[in-house]
């Protein structure tokens, strides 16, 4: 009988939590202000400048994200963030600034994130980087520079490891065959 009664204790505790981040993840929605149908953003975290960021149709974020969107954050259709994730696109003036280690002036570069993108797992992405359609970024990578369309990225700093097979992205992206992210 005991059992039974943690067991509906536990069930109930999980409920409780899934709740609660879904309320966060509604919540950011809400702050952002989003545009594309169908989003989702899992669980908690920070957005600084929630207003500067665009998502897309379909994008899914997952928990624990940082994003500081001073400079703007765009983010394409079908695009999929995982956990622990920072994106940033402001940075402080080091070089000629006045003051050591570095000024008050910050340095504001876009973001852009493009279609069908995959990041994975505790990724950094830093100021000024566009990520192109279909492009893969592997769990831990800090990604410093551009990363052009289909690429296969890991490492810190980030590096292009291989390609997707084009042809085949290009057409299952015609066929709309996309991930149906309502299952996670």
């Amino acid at each position: 009988m005991l059992i039974r009664i943690l067991d509906l204790l536990l069930f109930f505790i999980i409920r409780i939590h899934h709740y609660i981040h879904r309320v966060y993840g509604l919540y950011w929605l809400r702050r952002i202000g989003v545009s594309g149908i169908k989003c989702q953003i899992k669980g908690h975290g920070v957005i600084v400048k929630p207003k500067s960021v665009n998502l897309g149709d379909y994008v899914a974020i997952g928990e624990r994200m940082f994003f500081v969107a001073s400079g703007g954050i765009s983010i394409g259709d079908y695009t999929v963030i995982s956990r622990n994730c920072v994106i940033q696109t402001q940075t402080h003036d080091y070089d000629g600034a006045g003051l050591l280690p570095f000024g008050h002036e910050m340095i504001c570069k876009s973001v852009r994130i493009g279609k069908a993108v995959w990041i994975g797992m505790n990724v950094t992405i830093l100021p000024g980087v566009e990520i192109a359609d279909g492009a893969v970024i592997g769990m831990n990578a800090v990604v410093t520079k551009s990363v052009p369309r289909g690429a296969v990225c890991v490492g810190s700093p980030a590096r292009v490891i291989k390609f997707r097979n084009l042809s085949e992205f290009d057409r299952l992206s015609v066929e709309g065959a996309f991930i149906n992210l309502e299952r996670y």
